[in-house]
This record gives structure tokens, C-alpha cells and sequence, in this order.
């Protein structure tokens, strides 16, 4: 079985990148590869299981639903028994067609703020990433807080993350 890898070009999905941004195929490519853990070009079941159970404050998802879910989307795209980067970015630009975005980052800020006091601080950010299995540096969690934090507190507001979602993904 071949496998489409996910530091394809661009180019690929040119209507996707023009409508969307360069910057949101970049993260989306990221995203896939922070979920792909074993790093062979899909998101299996058992891959999309360990993201929804991140994702998801209620997760009551079992393997039957992920099967599911993974034959809907491949079912819609390629026909695979897993979701290969181009399923992945079709989904994702389906779903963005279909969702409210503000919706979307008020979730997304939900899942950035661990803590639930409504910011996203230094500390959240580190621990969010370690959920990805991402290990940042407290340096580089600050540099990147620092960058999007507009009053000086070291910590974002839902409307200063709002901001830098607009500023660098809009």
C-alpha cells in the first residue's frame, strides 16, 4: 500500500492554499504530523483515537466510532482503511466550509487553556504542546506567548489569541 507523504507540495492542493493561506497548509501539515506518531505518511485508528481523546472534554468515543469515522472520511476521498494527508486537508477544508470560526477558536482556546482560568499562559502552552508530544523549552513557550500577547502580561486573553488566529491564519 503506498502512502501519500505529508511534506507534499503545495502544489498539490493549489485551490485549497490559495483559498486558505500558505500559513494554514503549513500548520495543517504540522498538525498531521504531530498526530501521525509513528510517522508513516496516515493517521491510523488508533492514532485518531489518542487526538480525539485529547480533544475531547465528554470522550466517549470508542475504536467501533473511529473505524467509522475514518471509512466516512476515506469513503468521501480515497477509499483507504486510514486517513492519508490529502483525505486530511480535504476534511479540514470541508470542515472549515461548515463550522462557524468563531466557534472553532473558541475551542481551540478552550483546548490551549488547561487551566480554565481564561488565558492561555506560558504554562498551558507547554503543557498543551507535551499533550501533542511536542517538548518546547519554557524559553521557547514564552517566546511564543510573548509574540501574540499584546498588553504585556505574559498570557493571552481570548481576545488577543482571537488576534493572532486573524493575523496569522486569516
Amino acid at each position: 500500500m503506498t502512502h501519500i507523504n505529508p511534506n507534499i507540495d503545495p502544489v498539490t492542493f493549489p485551490s485549497f492554499t490559495s483559498e486558505y493561506g500558505e500559513a494554514y497548509y503549513t500548520e495543517l501539515r504540522e498538525v498531521f504530523r504531530l498526530v501521525d506518531k509513528d510517522n508513516d505518511g496516515i493517521i491510523s485508528p488508533k492514532e485518531l483515537l489518542n487526538l480525539m481523546k485529547i480533544l475531547t472534554v465528554n470522550n466517549k468515543m470508542d475504536e467501533k466510532e473511529i473505524q467509522d469515522m475514518i471509512r466516512y472520511i476515506t469513503n468521501k476521498f480515497s477509499g483507504m482503511d486510514a486517513i492519508q494527508f490529502d483525505d486530511f486537508c480535504k476534511m479540514m477544508q470541508k470542515r472549515m466550509i461548515n463550522t462557524s470560526s468563531e466557534e472553532e477558536v473558541k475551542a481551540i482556546f478552550k483546548f490551549y487553556d488547561r487551566d480554565g482560568d481564561g488565558f492561555v499562559g506560558i504554562e498551558d502552552y507547554k503543557l498543551t504542546m507535551q499533550a501533542l508530544n511536542e517538548e518546547l523549552s519554557d524559553d521557547q513557550c514564552a517566546a511564543i506567548i510573548d509574540n501574540a500577547d499584546l498588553d504585556g502580561d505574559h498570557q493571552l486573553s481570548y481576545e488577543e489569541f482571537l488576534r493572532f488566529i486573524i493575523d496569522h491564519f486569516a
